[in-house]
């Protein structure tokens, strides 16, 4: 009886741990997109203090995709003194791939992600790619055809990474030093520099351009959420 017991108690203890730690894998996200979260951006523009933001609207889901709604980007600074908020969407593939949707393409794949008669075949391409998990030293990504250059241009490419402090931010569950991995697109033109922190998303962006003197750099200073999700 008493072996039974022990038995019983024992295989309790494990389910226990087990979905302890199943919910705690489901949790763990790599990029915080919850319906009205907003990051908010500090930095400069072309030596100038300003500010930019992330904001999700709203979001669509049909199988292992989620196509997000989203309102603003950091780049928006390029249009000047007067500039918008731009509206753009991020497709997720699975847990692992997102892709950056410009905005005369949102109605086209929330529409084809509606409908249920819809394979949804071609709905993205692989120049739209702007994450691809996990992040590695050296991993590159992006076009197929573009991955086979020497000079690195044209793709993505992770140059490296260091400890990110994520406490001024203030973010429930997230008190502990995160890994920042530092992701580079550059082109003959210009380079583009993300800081991406999985667990959390976007913390960093640097822009700089070769024959003008548009330059962006900004940093992560706040995390809104919305009260209601």
């Amino acid at each position: 009886m008493k072996r039974t017991t022990l038995l019983l108690l024992c295989l309790c203890g494990w389910l226990i741990i087990s979905c302890c730690t199943r919910n705690n894998k489901i949790a763990v996200t790599p990029w915080r997109l919850e319906n009205g979260t907003l990051y908010i951006f500090s930095g400069t523009m072309n030596n100038k203090k300003t500010m930019a933001g992330i904001e999700v609207l709203r979001s669509i889901q049909r199988g292992t995709l989620t196509f997000f709604i989203m309102k603003g980007y950091p780049d928006d600074l390029l249009e000047g003194e007067d500039w918008e908020s731009s509206h753009w969407g991020l497709l997720k593939v699975g847990n692992d791939r997102y892709y950056r949707i410009a905005e005369q393409g949102i109605d086209s794949i929330e529409k084809r992600i509606s409908d249920p008669n819809d394979n949804l075949a071609g709905i993205v391409q692989e120049q739209s790619l702007l994450l691809q998990l996990p992040l590695n030293k050296d991993k590159m990504y992006g076009e197929t055809f573009q991955l086979t250059r020497t000079d690195s241009l044209y793709c993505w490419c992770v140059k490296g990474s260091d400890n990110y402090d994520p406490s001024p931010l203030k973010i429930e569950g997230l008190k502990n030093t995160m890994v920042q991995f530092t992701l580079r697109y550059a082109t003959i033109a210009d380079e583009t520099l993300i800081d991406f922190v999985p667990g959390l998303g976007i913390t960093g962006y640097r822009y700089h351009h070769h024959g003008t003197p548009n330059e962006i750099a900004v940093k992560l200073m706040e995390v809104k959420t919305n009260p209601d999700n």
